[in-house]
């Protein structure tokens, strides 16, 4: 709201939700088009938002992404929202910050997350370690193998954060 008032654009990323390709919830069809369109739709409605980016790896992605700007954000698009939200809650970090308050260490809690996310949903498995590698020693999550993770007790998504931090250590640790 800000940026419009100052004539400045807001680009809206990562719109998608994480659109994984797990069987979630007896969700399967994150990847379809319609749930693509359903996204940027769903999007481009907030008047605060110029414009948003989505990845279209293939022209029949780039087509079916420019056709949902002649659609209109309607009931069949939100319900499909809804269900797709409701069962990636407790895989999505939001990146609030309630468990980074709540960790005994400097683990990069949301961090860690989202290289996980790179590595498991969109197949960024080379980026996703590189990342990781990039953080300092003790921001990784070696320690969250012996701590009591109070963490998952702050986190507003009831996210497994403890064993997904353990298991991106395993997978993303060089």
């Amino acid at each position: 709201k800000k940026a419009g008032k100052n004539n400045v654009g807001a680009v809206a990323f990562k719109i998608a939700g994480g659109a994984t390709e797990q069987k979630i919830g007896g969700h399967e069809n994150s990847r379809t088009p319609e749930f693509r369109r359903a996204a940027i739709k769903w999007t481009l409605s907030n008047k605060n938002v110029s414009t948003c980016l989505m990845r279209m790896p293939t022209f029949e992605e780039v087509d079916n992404c420019i056709a949902a700007l002649y659609e209109s954000f309607g009931y069949n698009d939100k319900k499909m929202l809804h269900k797709y939200a409701s069962a990636v809650l407790p895989y999505s970090c939001r990146w609030c910050g309630e468990c980074t308050d709540a960790c005994p260490y400097p683990v990069a809690i949301p961090q860690i997350q989202r290289y996980m996310m790179y590595h498991t949903n969109f197949r960024h498995k080379q980026a996703a370690v590189y990342h990781y590698g990039e953080l300092l020693p003790e921001q990784q999550a070696s320690p969250c193998v012996n701590c009591s993770a109070p963490c998952e007790q702050k986190c507003p998504n009831n996210i497994p954060i403890k064993q997904t931090l353990i298991q991106a250590h395993k997978i993303l640790s060089i």
